[in-house]
């Protein structure tokens, strides 16, 4: 029997404390792993599972729900299970809750882009999907801005049949949509060394409306934090590097 560890936090609800480490068993075919932070909704833990399978072609993604003492109450699949998604950041809002991530391609092995929103029963309000210009894209961070607008910030990376990436196939991407996720701006930053690998992981609005990105640059063996474009503005987002 295959373990996964779900949960080791410690949270606060109201005035009660609660610690706990979970363990949820699988079956020896199911391989799973979690890329996002829970969610804590109406007294509830949410966690989005992304489960591969040993024993046939496929994937799924399911949401892992638990009380504040960790109870499992229920461990159900999330919307399509012949093209899952892998749900890498969680934005809870009000009324709602915004994700992102990537969706597997089942019959070509593919990726797309996804971002979404649920409401607080986790019912889907809307997603979105996006074909990028190669095929093992994704978005690590999205967040809401002032405007109402939603930013999303991730890496385009094409990946070779025999696993690796082609450091002239890749860019960091930074994604704009109105309130509904329509696409207002979708930019490639080029780079000054097409040897490199890069991507964005983070993104914030400034109190003066400036889009801050953070992430990380790959030379060769070298793996150093800190990538940084700087002052992206609601106004013009170009595609020249910032």
């Amino acid at each position: 029997m295959k373990n996964l560890i779900i949960f080791s936090l410690f949270i606060q609800i109201v005035h009660s404390q609660n610690q706990f480490d979970k363990v949820i068993a699988t079956g020896q075919n199911n391989i799973a792993n979690i890329f996002c932070p829970a969610v804590i909704i109406n007294d509830t833990i949410n966690g989005f599972i992304s489960n591969n399978f040993r024993n046939y072609y496929g994937f799924a993604c399911s949401i892992a729900q638990l009380d504040t003492k960790g109870n499992v109450l229920r461990n159900n699949l999330f919307l399509d299970t012949l093209n899952p998604f892998d749900i890498y950041d969680v934005v809870k809002e009000n009324n709602t809750i915004l994700i992102c991530g990537a969706q597997k391609i089942r019959n070509n092995g593919s990726r797309d882009i996804m971002y979404g929103l649920l409401n607080h029963n986790l019912d889907t309000l809307w997603t979105h999907t996006i074909t990028s210009e190669y095929n093992h894209p994704a978005i690590y961070k999205i967040t809401r801005l002032q405007n109402g607008n939603i930013a999303m910030v991730g890496d385009d990376t094409h990946i070779r049949p025999t696993g690796g990436a082609y450091s002239n196939k890749n860019h960091a991407i930074f994604i704009l949509t109105d309130s509904l996720g329509n696409i207002l701006k979708y930019t490639h930053f080029e780079k000054p060394d097409s040897n490199n690998l890069e991507g964005l992981n983070y993104v914030m609005q400034s109190s003066t409306g400036d889009i801050y990105c953070v992430g990380e640059i790959q030379l060769n063996t070298l793996f150093n934090k800190g990538l940084i474009i700087p002052e992206l503005s609601l106004e013009k987002i170009s595609n020249d590097r910032h």
